[in-house]
Parts: C-alpha cells; structure tokens; sequence
C-alpha cells in the first residue's frame, strides 16, 4: 500500500507496539497505581483498533491490510531498522537492491561460502 494507507498502517504498527509496550509494564508492576493508569491507555489502545476495523463503508482493502499487518511480528522491523545501521554503505546499498528486487516479485537465492 503507498501513500496514505501506508501511514495508517505505520500509525496502527506504533499504536500497537505502545499497547504491547505498556502491557509489559502492567505485567511487570502489578498493583502500582502507575500501572493502573498504563492498563487503561491498553485499554485504550485496544479501542481505536478495534474501532477502526468495524467502521461501516470503510474501504476493505485498507482493513485487510491493517489486520494483516497488526497479526504480523511489529517488532521485527525496528530489530532490522537497528540491524542495517551497523552496516556499510556498499551492505545497505545491496540490501536495497534485493529488498526492490523482491517487492518486483524476484526470488532471490542465497549460497553460502564455505
């Protein structure tokens, strides 16, 4: 998805990140009234989903498309994000490459060097 429906899926991956984020927390201090407050803003969070996906008219593909992000691992892109900072210039530029490559619908192959 480009454009707008990308940063409805970016705003939707960040709110649920948060949500796990603050549902950490609650776990970790059960009982402190901080908690109680981030427990709510879960709570919160949860409903603007929630909210979001049964919006009457709204179009379907956008909805399938946050469902199916939201079910997907959040984490794992912050964790490449991080990754691809420690490489080189020349790395990045390659994983460009294949990463372009793969959106255009190419397998790519690795091998391994012995």
């Amino acid at each position: 998805m480009k454009g707008a429906s990308n940063n409805v899926l970016m705003g939707f991956q960040h709110l649920k990140i948060a949500g796990e984020c603050f549902e950490d927390y609650v776990r970790d201090h059960r009982g402190a009234s901080s908690a109680i407050i981030f427990s709510g803003y879960c709570k919160k969070i949860n409903g603007v989903i929630n909210d979001f996906i049964s919006i009457p008219g709204l179009n379907p593909q956008l909805i399938a498309a946050v469902k199916k992000h939201l079910s997907s691992d959040l984490l794992a892109i912050p964790a490449i994000n991080e990754k691809l900072t420690k490489l080189s210039p020349e790395c990045l530029q390659m994983i460009e490459i294949m990463v372009n490559k793969i959106l255009e619908g190419e397998k790519i192959l690795f091998e391994q060097e012995n």
